[in-house]
């Protein structure tokens, strides 16, 4: 008998003639496989606004044998590290489940990678020329929030940018900060 369902079976033999029918002993059980256990999911967001470097490390135990792993839900893509780099910013659904593809479960909450903190621009304080055609106007920025250092440009975002938040020397004009 092939193709079984778990449960309960009871074993019967007979003659061919259909007489005298005996029966196995004890019932039969078969189980299905045990589940694999996510036991942790450890996360890193990437590490600057647009970089896709985060991670997800799973780990799993129990099931039968080795495991197969998917970030992107119960379809797939699979694979067989439980290490998963090289991520941008987004929700991943995070499951594990047999080698042999069977027995899927997932993780008990969605997994969100995140940018880091957006600078934030909290003053710009700006002193005009002293005199017609003098070049002496300023411009100081303070800003917060972010990761790390920051960098300053009063000519747009193609800059150039320097790590000064001061701009001294300056004729009149406009200035994009």
């Amino acid at each position: 008998f092939t193709g079984l369902a778990p449960g309960s079976y009871e074993v019967w033999v007979r003659n061919a003639t259909t007489t005298c029918p005996v029966e196995w002993a004890s019932v039969i059980q078969l189980s299905d496989p045990p589940l694999p256990v996510i036991n942790n999911v450890a996360s890193t967001n990437p590490t600057d606004c647009g970089a896709a470097n985060g991670t997800i490390n799973i780990a799993a135990s129990a099931g039968t044998g080795t495991f197969q792993y998917s970030i992107s839900g119960q379809s797939g893509p699979w694979q067989s590290s439980a290490s998963f780099t090289g991520l941008a910013p987004g929700s991943y659904s995070v499951w594990v489940r047999n080698a042999t593809t069977t027995c899927p479960v997932a993780w008990t909450s969605i997994i969100t990678l995140s940018d880091p903190p957006l600078p934030v621009i909290n003053n710009v304080a700006s002193t005009n020329p002293t005199d017609c055609g003098a070049a002496n106007g300023t411009i100081n920025i303070a800003a917060s929030a972010g990761t790390g250092a920051f960098q300053y440009s009063i000519s747009g975002q193609n800059g150039p940018w320097q790590t000064n938040a001061s701009f001294a020397g300056l004729a009149p004009g406009s200035y994009e900060v």
